[in-house]
């Protein structure tokens, strides 16, 4: 129901307000309506969920928002953009984590096979 008034309720103000209610939640239904609503007819809308999007740190959307760097408004690409840039960074830091926890789980195997040697 929700994600069906996000699509075609007719005010802006309730569309933009579902999109903030939606960014505060985790679920891949959420993200797939909110990718839809980077196209709603509404600027501020596009906006809107773009920062959701960007807020809820799903890096497969960004292929989709790139699609907004198109957009015929400025306001809209530039969110479009700074968006992108905050998914690359946590991606970016996502990825620093993990190696780091892969090279200490490598580290404590390698301590606990000395160990057994000895």
């Amino acid at each position: 129901v929700i994600f069906e008034k996000l699509r075609k309720d007719m005010d802006m103000e309730l569309r933009i307000k579902i999109v903030h209610l939606l960014a505060e939640r985790k679920h891949p239904e959420i993200s797939q309506n909110l990718i839809r609503a980077t196209k709603d007819m509404a600027p501020e809308v596009r906006i809107a969920a773009l920062q959701a999007l960007e807020r809820g740190g799903d890096y497969t959307a960004a292929s989709a928002i790139t699609d907004t760097l198109k957009d015929p408004e400025d306001s809209v690409r530039l969110q479009a953009l700074k968006t992108l840039n905050v998914l690359q960074d946590k991606r970016a830091a996502d990825l620093q984590a993990e190696q780091k926890r892969q090279e200490d789980l490598r580290r404590q195997q390698a301590a606990e096979e000395a160990k057994r040697n000895k």
